[in-house]
């Protein structure tokens, strides 16, 4: 069961995801974290690969999370709402480490001020990008705080393509 804080409780089992399991088969796992169970995968030895992840996906957890919005409203995510999405990335996720409140906090400070200066290219004013991520900035701050998972899946895609090419000819 979750309770009003977003904590699992009960005595079902837990799954390989850390989702709890009640014996009847309900699920009481809360809605945002059966989207991170759906979205994101995590291979039998308990390892996260994200490189791979669906872009448009990634977007629904983002907008799941998102409780700020642009002037022509374009979901952006607060510091409150990060710190939301890597307490239930934990809950979700429970063997592999999510970053601390410190981490997550900087990085967003860092990323935010960057989405200011560069307020043109994520096509949002420099008042409305004070207020929250925008997605394409939500990916850069996922990429900081959690690369390993991220790097990870990238490097396998990469690493399958480029493999069965043949070796340029003399």
């Amino acid at each position: 069961m979750v309770d009003s804080s977003g904590n699992l409780h009960g005595n079902g089992e837990c799954n390989s995801l850390g989702a709890v399991a009640q014996d009847d088969g309900a699920s009481k796992v809360n809605s945002k974290i059966r989207t991170f169970l759906d979205v994101f995968s995590e291979e039998d030895g308990g390892s996260l690969k994200l490189g791979d992840v669906d872009p448009e996906k990634l977007g629904e957890v983002f907008t799941t999370y998102c409780t700020e919005k642009s002037w022509e409203g374009r979901p952006l995510m607060n510091c409150v709402n990060l710190e939301e999405f890597f307490a239930d990335w934990q809950r979700a996720f429970p063997y592999n480490v999510a970053p601390s409140k410190q981490r997550i906090v900087s990085c967003y400070g860092s990323e935010v001020q960057l989405q200011i200066d560069f307020c043109q290219r994520v096509d949002l004013e420099a008042a409305e990008a004070s207020r929250g991520l925008c997605f394409d900035t939500f990916k850069v701050a996922l990429q900081s705080l959690i690369s390993r998972y991220w790097h990870r899946g990238l490097a396998e895609k990469a690493f399958g393509q480029y493999s069965c090419e043949k070796a340029p000819t003399r």
